[in-house]
């Protein structure tokens, strides 16, 4: 994982690797709706990618993600996974 602080420090930035990991596993589904799962967190996300909306916790990341995608017209389509990490929760990654 690389993270980069641009938006708060003019742009000046080390990037650096660590040793840090994201894995999920997933599957396609026929529809529009996203189902994702965290071992970290007790409460799914479900996302349906025709009426976007902000919600509060985790699963912000993935509707943020999905609303950025679709307005640069990627064609997006409905998925469900399980998503784990050994990022420590409000390490700032």
């Amino acid at each position: 994982m690389i993270g980069e602080h641009t938006d708060y420090n003019n742009g000046f930035v080390l990037p650096i690797s660590i040793d840090r990991y994201i894995w999920i596993a997933l599957r396609p589904r026929v529809d529009r709706q996203v189902l994702l799962h965290s071992l970290d967190f007790d409460t799914p996300v479900n996302l349906n990618l025709d009426t976007i909306e902000h919600v509060e916790g985790w699963g912000e990341y993935a509707h943020g993600m999905a609303w950025a995608l679709q307005m640069e017209s990627y064609p997006l389509h409905g998925w469900e996974g399980v998503l784990f990490s050994d990022i420590p929760i409000g390490a700032g990654l």
